[in-house]
């Protein structure tokens, strides 16, 4: 892969990272087998990215971008996703959002 390329292929991962967060955060999403709300934030260090999510069961954690996120909302019919919704509001208390991030 030539330098070009690389910084091509960076480029178009960083506007896909842009649009993705436009769209969708808040949003719940399926994080392979377990419904997660989307923070809105990637992260990044020298080996990853990284989307920050919110777990009922972990609080704020970090996921791969290796991985896919697959947003919920628009694919569920609506009154599906918004009882999704208010179930996972219900377990929030539990948590606070100043837990800080874990890997997932």
């Amino acid at each position: 892969m030539t330098k070009d390329e690389l910084e091509t292929m960076i480029k178009e991962q960083k506007e896909f990272f842009a649009e993705f967060i436009k769209q969708h955060t808040g949003e719940l999403m399926l994080n392979y087998f377990e419904v997660v709300r989307f923070e809105g934030v990637i992260d990044e260090d020298e080996y990853d990215n990284y989307y920050r999510v919110f777990s009922t069961t972990k609080g704020i954690c970090r996921t791969s971008c290796v991985g896919k996120l697959i947003p919920l909302k628009g694919v569920l019919p609506e009154q599906d996703y918004n009882h999704l919704e208010s179930v996972f509001n219900i377990n929030l208390p539990f948590f606070s959002h100043d837990t800080p991030a874990t890997e997932h």
